[in-house]
């Protein structure tokens, strides 16, 4: 009986939107002391306490809150004392009549002996303490959190999937690019980096310095993203909505929306946040690239081809225009073409699961089993819940003459995924084999 291999687009995978886009009693820190203006911890009061003013919301109790979403059995005191600990430390140099340049250069160079590395994926002050790991958000709370203990005039910003920081106080403003060991950079440098329009600047939602409500929502956003890899599509849902009614004209709230509702098969919702999305940032890249997965998810080719060809003239190493490209050509026919756009996506994210699943699928279709098996094993490593990566392996295994690790897989890519009908008939037809 002929195994059937479906390709990762057929199932709705869809590759996630990242925003990068993006927690007691406390000791004294003045001569006047610094008591907790907040009395709410639980993790379901986040909504509430992101509509007080700002000079009653706890930055980093409240970023530790939105990391205990996702990480339950937090001990959020070990944390609040590790920040104690850094504004302790931060103190026995800092003079509060120092310059703003000398103040920030003193921050950076506290927050250097931490020795903490850039991950794109460490968001969270937990993150920043425990694995000495922080993306643009995890190194700007960092910052942040020592500011609000200490009344220093910082302010999160956003910049088109990115976070970074200000000083601004009496006239005075100074970006500190956080990723960057505070380096100063000027609007421009973000400007033409970030590709970020007048009209987009004139929406006033980038490069403006935010409120604690505002850089906390930013950091909700990431959160729904790493509920999104987790496949927990409504808790990601939950939160770009919380995240919206902060900041209602976010571009990353309404594109990583759109990926959950794509996941869920809300496909008319989907469409209609990836057209909000581009409204509100029409050079977003990943907006046209997302646009144009749920095209192809209704069935419009055409469409999802000028997506695809509008993304790669905005941003042409952007790995997973060309994850797309390659299943547009595939579609087409030119299996050649589709391997050149899938190598492509790996050469410039080797840890692009939708690429490697559909490469692995091409191989497939050729009868190259070992190598369809290499790429299946990368896609599940890099995703374990990639159920189209379970089911494509196990009809591989099959193949091999191993029909209990296809049984296996089938099972697992049922169980990810429930509603996947071609899994339950492959597994039919092992059973009677």
């Amino acid at each position: 009986m002929r195994r059937k291999v479906r390709w990762a687009r057929c199932l709705s995978v869809a590759v996630v939107v990242v925003a990068c886009i993006v927690v007691g009693g406390w000791p004294d820190y003045s001569a006047n002391g610094h008591l907790p203006k907040q009395e709410l911890s639980d993790a379901d009061d986040l909504a509430k306490i992101l509509q007080l003013p700002d000079d009653q919301i706890d930055l980093p109790k409240t970023a530790l809150i939105v990391a205990r979403g996702l990480y339950p059995d937090m001990d959020v005191s070990r944390y609040l004392a590790l920040i104690d600990n850094t504004v302790h430390d931060f103190q026995k140099s800092y003079r509060s009549n120092a310059s703003p340049r000398q103040i920030i250069d003193l921050m950076n160079r506290h927050i250097a002996t931490m020795d903490v590395k850039y991950n794109s994926g460490s968001h969270y002050l937990t993150n920043v303490y425990d694995e000495r790991m922080g993306s643009c958000c995890g190194f700007s709370f960092l910052y942040l959190s020592i500011a609000d203990r200490l009344g220093i005039p910082l302010y999160g910003i956003i910049a088109s999937d990115h976070m970074f920081i200000c000083y601004s106080h009496e006239g005075i403003r100074i970006n500190i690019e956080t990723t960057g060991e505070g380096r100063e950079e000027p609007d421009k440098w973000y400007i033409d980096n970030m590709l970020i329009s007048p009209d987009v600047l004139a929406r006033r939602v980038y490069l403006q310095p935010l409120s604690k409500a505002q850089s906390l929502a930013y950091l909700v956003v990431n959160r729904g993203v790493d509920f999104y890899n987790r496949h927990e599509y409504d808790l990601a849902i939950r939160d770009m909505n919380l995240a919206l009614s902060v900041i209602p004209n976010l571009p990353e709230s309404y594109a990583n929306r759109a990926q959950a509702y794509r996941k869920l098969k809300k496909l008319p919702e989907a469409l209609k946040d990836f057209q909000e999305c581009l409204r509100l940032n029409p050079s977003l890249a990943k907006g046209y690239v997302f646009r144009g997965y749920t095209y192809l998810d209704m069935g419009d080719i055409d469409k999802a081809q000028k997506d695809a060809d509008a993304a790669l003239k905005l941003k042409d190493s952007l790995g997973d225009v060309y994850c797309l490209r390659g299943i547009l050509a595939h579609k087409r026919g030119n299996s050649r073409t589709a391997f050149d756009d899938f190598n492509k996506a790996i050469m410039l994210d080797d840890r692009n699961t939708e690429a490697f699943c559909n490469r692995g699928a091409l191989y497939f279709e050729q009868q190259e089993w070992l190598l369809a098996m290499r790429d299946f094993d990368k896609a599940i490593k890099q995703d374990p819940y990639h159920s189209d990566s379970y089911r494509n392996r196990g009809s591989t295994y099959f193949k091999l003459k191993e029909p209990y690790k296809a049984i296996s897989d089938y099972t697992s890519a049922i169980k990810y995924n429930p509603s996947d009908i071609d899994a339950y008939c492959q597994r039919g037809i092992v059973y009677a084999a």
